[in-house]
């Protein structure tokens, strides 16, 4: 196995951890969809990639998970983190997953014509994740660890705001937009030029081949979730 393959398989592997957890919080009642590609303004070119997209009678949610193992400074105002690694000295840059889980919502919210609420969740707990205070007060999307969820749906959302045939319309919408991209995906993938590119793999690739002389200012007040 490659390095890329690795990774990729790494991040799937935080994927389930969190869709499980989520599952035993939502109980069979919800409804889950992982890795759908939804059309950016009905363009078949250029997609987002959904991780979890979660519809319960409490809300409906979509999730971006992220897998990183090492120290991350964050801002929520800036399109790149500072990330440094277990194994590395330097800082290196990685989009912003606030802002690009921001784009999911908003495509999901204006193509069912519903409230999607956005959250971020940061599945590997041997993390330094440090949040720059004034950015977090303004920008309010939960950066959470999978071990946060439970507490945090649990204080949040209690009350239930869809009907269960609210909740059959939404499934069968979403599963035409499955078909969609499961046939996205297969075009993608059959495409000998392979111009068919989700965009967050496109963000993906630019940002992990970036070498950055990104150091944290250590100026900034700061909210550190978890260190160890």
């Amino acid at each position: 196995m490659g390095y890329d393959e690795f990774k990729m398989a790494k991040g799937k592997l935080g994927e389930e951890i969190v869709l499980r957890e989520i599952k035993s919080i939502f109980g069979e009642d919800s409804l889950f969809f992982q890795n759908i590609l939804i059309p950016q303004n009905n363009n078949s070119d250029r997609a987002f990639e959904c991780d979890i997209i979660c519809i319960s009678r409490r809300g409906f949610f979509v999730f971006e998970v992220k897998n990183w193992e090492g120290h991350i400074e964050a801002d929520m105002l800036c399109p790149k983190w500072g990330f440094r690694s277990k194994t590395s000295s330097n800082f290196t840059q990685l989009d912003n997953p606030v802002m690009q889980n921001e784009m999911h919502r908003k495509v999901l919210s204006d193509l069912l014509g519903l409230q999607v609420t956005s959250i971020v969740v940061l599945n590997n707990v041997n993390n330094r994740f440090s949040i720059n205070r004034y950015s977090e007060e303004l920008v309010n999307v939960p950066v959470l660890l999978t071990s946060e969820l439970k507490n945090f749906f649990s204080s949040n959302y209690q009350n239930d705001i869809f009907s269960n045939q609210q909740l059959y319309s939404l499934y069968s919408k979403l599963s035409d937009i499955e078909n969609t991209s499961n046939k996205m995906k297969s075009d993608w993938f059959n495409s000998n030029d392979n111009n068919i590119q989700p965009i967050s793999n496109i963000e993906k690739d630019n940002s992990n081949n970036y070498q950055s002389n990104y150091q944290p200012n250590t100026n900034e007040e700061e909210h550190t979730y978890y260190s160890k």
